[in-house]
């Protein structure tokens, strides 16, 4: 499978997520928040630390239109939104202005920057980096295990 299926696919799972969390009880929003925010942050570290640098040194895709602004502006709602009490009458327009923006973020990275990288780079050198973002995920999805369940 390629990076950009690769990616396209985990933007998927977060919409999904998304849904999950809007369907929860204010009991199971915490966790799933939790849970959510740990997943965005594995997505951007593979995104960013793999896909992103492995064009770093191509001077042919320098000029690749990467909306750094609008990931931290999610990563700051979703930060709000985890500190935000889940039973607060205005959770949800939280939780809907969160979804938006991501939703927004993803949608204009696929269509610009993806579309960008699929015209430039050979299908062979986006398996390869599909292989290098999956090996990279299943690493930091078996840390953060560890991590959450404190096994060894």
């Amino acid at each position: 499978m390629d990076a950009l299926a690769i990616l396209n696919l985990e933007h998927r799972l977060l919409i999904g997520s998304m849904a999950v969390i809007a369907r929860s009880t204010q009991y199971e929003r915490r966790e799933l928040i939790t849970r959510f925010k740990r997943q965005v942050e594995i997505h951007n570290r593979i995104e960013i630390g793999v896909f992103y640098a492995s064009f770093g040194a191509d001077e042919s895709l320098a000029d690749l239109p990467v909306n750094r602004a609008g990931r931290q502006i999610v990563e700051k709602s979703l930060k709000m939104l985890a500190c935000h009490p889940t039973d607060a009458p205005d959770w949800f327009p939280y939780f809907n202005t969160t979804r938006e923006m991501l939703i927004r973020h993803m949608d204009e990275e696929e269509q610009t920057c993806f579309f960008a990288v699929r015209d430039r780079v050979s299908r062979p050198i986006l398996s390869e980096i599909g292989r290098s973002l999956l090996n990279e995920k299943v690493r930091l999805d078996a840390r953060e295990l560890v991590e959450r369940t404190g096994a060894r």
